[in-house]
């Protein structure tokens, strides 16, 4: 189960709003043990933190801290904080079914708007795609045309979803981390 500072995400459902934008809600778990319940807001508000607020505040400010963006509204850095959270489950859903097809290994790349993922068998195979100049221009013909947000990294292991972020441990590459 993917988590950040030990706050995971279960039973995501994703729904539209009344303007057509996409909301998404789940259960927080700290650890194995539910703490609350998490949406984002219909009407483009904040985020709605139903018994979790303190859990979940604990573990941004910590990714916040970790990740220089300590100086942000705290409002702010749980709503980003969720959004990363949701991110990684999401992306380890696609790991895991690239999993049972018997791909262990994952190129993935994005510009925080769109993911681009390629599936490997072998570790090797993965590193040297990472590296490889076709893939390279299929990221940049999708991806935002300054390379600024654009991120590209490999995934080994279903451990490497499962991350703790504070000051003394900065963040690895990974599709939800701030820039």
């Amino acid at each position: 189960m993917a988590s950040i500072n030990g706050i995971s995400l279960k039973h995501i459902t994703f729904f539209r709003d009344h303007e057509g934008d996409t909301i998404a809600q789940a259960n927080v778990y700290k650890g194995n043990r539910k703490v609350g319940f998490w949406t984002q807001d219909t009407g483009g508000g904040a985020d709605v933190f139903l018994d979790c607020y303190d859990a979940v505040q604990k573990a941004a400010h910590d990714f916040a801290e970790g990740s220089n963006r300590g100086n942000i509204y705290e409002a702010t850095k749980m709503e980003l904080f969720m959004c990363c959270l949701l991110d990684l489950t999401e992306e380890e859903k696609v790991y895991r079914h690239n999993m049972k097809a018997g791909h262990a290994h994952m190129l993935y790349a994005t510009d925080g708007y769109h993911c681009l993922s390629w599936a490997f068998a072998d570790r090797q195979a993965c590193e040297d795609a990472a590296r490889d100049e076709k893939i390279q221009k299929e990221i940049e013909a999708v991806m935002d045309k300054d390379g600024i947000n654009r991120r590209k990294y490999t995934v080994h292991s279903i451990e490497d979803y499962n991350v703790t972020v504070n000051a003394d441990n900065p963040p690895q590459a990974c599709a939800c981390w701030w820039q």
